[in-house]
């Protein structure tokens, strides 16, 4: 058993103190257990948790230059061509984007 819970129920409080304190950790736990089997997702930019579900998907397609040769020995020489890249994004129900995958293509 944890030493906090052990520490609740061994203190000198009423039982419906002590059960309000045990409440708290009844909540961390099933929060826990919702992280674990994936109902809850974390935004890095917001520092909070959201249901999974409420999170959108969006993809785009940017042109960018792809690398086709890199030179080990000086970095002036490397080749690019021109191409795309599928971007797929996981957006948070505040709006900020997460990049999933990433794809390049010529």
């Amino acid at each position: 058993m944890l030493k906090n819970i052990e520490d609740i129920i061994i203190s000198r409080a009423r039982d419906s103190e002590k059960l309000k304190l045990l409440k708290q950790y009844e909540d961390d736990i099933k929060t826990a257990k919702d992280i674990i089997n994936g109902k809850l997702t974390y935004c890095e930019e917001c520092k909070d948790y959201y249901l999974t579900k409420s999170f959108f998907s969006e993809k785009e397609t940017v042109p960018t230059k792809i690398c086709v040769y890199e030179d080990p020995i000086n970095s002036g020489g490397n080749d690019y061509v021109d191409g795309y890249a599928d971007i797929s994004y996981s957006v948070c129900p505040k709006g900020h984007k997460h990049v999933v995958d990433r794809r390049e293509y010529t």
